[in-house]
């Protein structure tokens, strides 16, 4: 391969460029006239974009994901939930979890939190699909923390908006206290 051969691959790669930047600049709307018949479909990829930008940006400027170790206490709540950036084990006398997560809901207002994750592969000794953890806005952040497990999603839904009060035969709640070495949220 010669001086020329590099040319002329730098060249084709350039007008590969810009060929996508057009057809980028078409999309997002620089040049109305040229969607034509399409101008919907343009419009609705343009809007797709702007979303899919929004959102990536949105996740880079959030903050670090929640994690954490609690202990749980009494007869069926006796164990540990540990929440870890990729996967979540809830291991109690009744239920074992342990399994990666995807977040479902994050909400923190007037100092009540919720996080809600659904786990994201089934685990045969796991009686749940959803968990949620709330703190109940108190100054100290070692106390007022509680666990529900959900058996379905039709679980977690009904009692979201009944305002996380229903109690059905497929759900678990369990007060926590977080372990002493973990920094506050």
């Amino acid at each position: 391969m010669g001086h020329g051969d590099d040319i002329d691959r730098r060249g084709a790669l350039q007008r590969r460029r810009s060929g996508l930047r057009e057809e980028v600049e078409l999309l997002l709307g620089y040049d109305a006239q040229k969607c034509g018949k399409w101008r919907r479909m343009c419009a609705m990829i343009r809007l797709a974009l702007a979303l899919c930008m929004a959102a990536g940006l949105t996740a880079q400027a959030g903050e670090a994901p929640f994690t954490g170790r609690f202990l749980g206490t009494g007869r069926a709540c006796y164990g540990m939930l540990a929440v870890r950036t990729q996967t979540i084990s809830w291991l109690t006398t009744f239920s074992q979890c342990q399994a990666p997560h995807k977040l479902v809901e994050h909400t923190d207002s007037d100092g009540h939190l919720r996080i809600t994750w659904r786990f994201t592969r089934i685990i045969p000794g796991c009686r749940y699909e959803l968990i949620s953890l709330t703190h109940d806005g108190g100054p100290n952040q070692d106390i007022g923390w509680s666990v529900t497990g959900y058996g379905s999603e039709q679980s977690y839904l009904n009692d979201k908006r009944a305002g996380y009060k229903a109690a059905t035969p497929d759900t678990m709640s369990c007060y926590l206290v977080r372990e002493a070495d973990q920094k506050p949220r």
